[in-house]
């Protein structure tokens, strides 16, 4: 019977977590669109929450990939792609925690710092 070391089972969580993360900072960057017309701004901050969301896709591609391969493959590239997912999931969950505490400590999510300056220059202008 094939099971999940100690270590499969903690990347599973780590995944899962990025996921979650990664969604609870496309909808923190979300918050900050302003009325119903589509201006520049607020196309760069659908663009940023996309970009906020893409952990979320590829923790899944990843959770996917975790539940055919259960242990880690001894050949070559194997190999170094499942350890370098793991990698890849550990920084976006890094990334991720750092944005979410970012936007929970009182700042404007980066995505909309510059759109925050274009609505104090039409003040100006």
């Amino acid at each position: 019977e094939r099971t999940f070391s100690w270590r499969g089972s903690l990347f599973i969580i780590i995944y899962t977590l990025a996921a979650t993360i990664s969604v609870y900072n496309f909808l923190t960057t979300l918050a900050y669109m302003h009325g119903n017309d589509l201006i520049q701004a607020d196309i760069y901050v659908l663009s940023s929450a996309f970009e906020s969301l893409l952990p979320c896709i590829v923790s899944h591609a990843l959770l996917a990939l975790n539940s055919a391969v259960v242990k880690t493959p001894n050949r070559k590239p194997f190999r170094q792609l499942c350890i370098g997912g793991r990698v890849v999931a550990l920084l976006m969950l890094v990334s991720g925690v750092v944005k979410l505490l970012e936007t929970l400590a009182g700042a404007w999510p980066a995505a909309c710092r510059p759109m925050l300056s274009l609505q104090h220059k039409r003040r100006l202008g």
